[in-house]
């Protein structure tokens, strides 16, 4: 059982540590997993939840993890339906760094775009598709 743990630990820091590179701060993977927590967190208030079900369905275990981690999934949905309601969105969720992570619009658009393009290591096209359709368009895009 260690080696099947450490196994998906491996794998874990492996997209952690590829994640902080094409964000740009190669040397700071706690800032790459507050990124990530964060757009998971608002993508799964975006979507119903049966979509963020097929979404964590792709992941690896510890990527299900940080989706899951303080998800209540009859939460009511966020309204969203600009890219600047997305972003208030992550900039307001329970990530302390939220704000700061996402404080230049450019900057957080970019970041955002690095997180979808990184997840199709594991969720299919397919996937993906279904999610650019039930996201609102400007959301959409980034995916």
């Amino acid at each position: 059982m260690i080696n099947a743990f450490e196994k998906h630990c491996q794998e874990a820091n492996r997209f952690i540590k590829n994640l902080a590179m094409q964000l740009g701060t190669p040397d700071d993977t706690d800032h790459a997993v507050r990124v990530l927590r964060c757009v998971f967190i608002a993508l799964r208030r975006t979507l119903i939840p049966d979509e963020s079900l097929h979404i964590i369905s792709q992941l690896p275990l510890v990527l299900k993890g940080i989706y899951v981690d303080g998800w209540d999934i009859n939460e009511p949905l966020c309204e969203a339906q600009t890219f600047d309601e997305f972003l208030f969105d992550i900039r307001n969720n329970t990530e302390t760094s939220a704000g700061s992570d996402f404080a230049n619009d450019e900057l957080a658009r970019k970041k955002i775009t690095v997180i979808f393009n990184a997840l199709k290591e594991f969720v299919s096209e397919g996937e993906l598709d279904h999610v650019r359709d039930d996201l609102p368009k400007e959301i959409a895009e980034l995916v």
